[in-house]
């Protein structure tokens, strides 16, 4: 994620308004911005910090579902941070401000998913990135809470991802049908739709086109993580088929 100043991050936030305008709001306030940067803004620019502001609110809405914040999902959250999204230490501060103001605002988490979901260029390989984010913050402490799952169930509908996913991130098993839900195939298709399927599921992944698409280039580890699981899911399917 580029790094923002102060000047930046209140452009966005008078333009967009709303819950995303005033958690940029609470995170200008703080001390910790370069407020020597330019204030024109592209449209991509705009497009990449709606993503990540959304991006991280999810999370803190996730992490404080079950009614408290405790260290191992903090710890997952870092993890993220700086593992996952490579944010240096300007950036890991932006995010986490962004954290703890989303995590003091009272608006639902499906509002932050659908300012997702309507950024142009969504597609299933963005609300994947989010849902499986979510997932790891849920089960950070081991137990998955009642209103954690309910979060993770309303998240994967209004991503508009396929029933079932939640239950497919959340599995442990390799057994075949969770590789054909993987693939968003079923064991009735032919050799050849199937092979069609995986090719469609790879270039949803592919990281030039979710960058394309306006996927911070920060986050394209995620998607690099599931096409790990996507070549696996097809290895198996092909081994189990006989395919070549």
């Amino acid at each position: 994620m580029a790094i923002f100043g102060k000047l930046f991050l209140g452009s966005i936030g008078a333009m967009i308004g709303g819950p995303v305008g005033a958690i940029l709001g609470a995170v200008i306030g703080h001390k910790i911005f370069d407020s020597g940067q330019s204030h024109i803004i592209s449209d991509q620019q705009k497009a990449q910090t709606i993503f990540f502001v959304n991006f991280i609110s999810c999370l803190a809405k996730m992490a404080k579902a079950d009614g408290r914040v405790c260290k191992k999902e903090i710890k997952a959250i870092e993890e993220i941070f700086e593992k996952q999204l490579g944010l240096n230490a300007q950036g890991k501060h932006i995010a986490i401000n962004i954290f703890n103001a989303a995590k003091k605002d009272s608006t639902p988490i499906e509002h932050f998913i659908e300012q997702l979901v309507s950024l142009p260029g969504y597609n299933p390989a963005i609300g994947t990135t989010l849902l499986s984010a979510l997932v790891h913050v849920a089960m950070a402490d081991g137990i998955l809470d009642p209103a954690e799952k309910d979060i993770l169930l309303r998240a994967e509908k209004v991503l508009r991802l396929p029933s079932g996913t939640v239950n497919r991130m959340l599995g442990q098993d390799d057994n075949l049908e969770t590789m054909y839900e993987i693939l968003g195939c079923s064991a009735d298709m032919s050799d050849q739709e199937i092979k069609k399927r995986y090719r469609e599921k790879s270039l949803e992944f592919h990281p030039d086109k979710l960058v394309s698409k306006g996927l911070p280039e920060e986050f394209i580890q995620y998607a690099n993580n599931e096409m790990v699981k996507i070549n696996k899911a097809y290895d198996a399917i092909k081994k189990a088929r006989g395919m070549h």
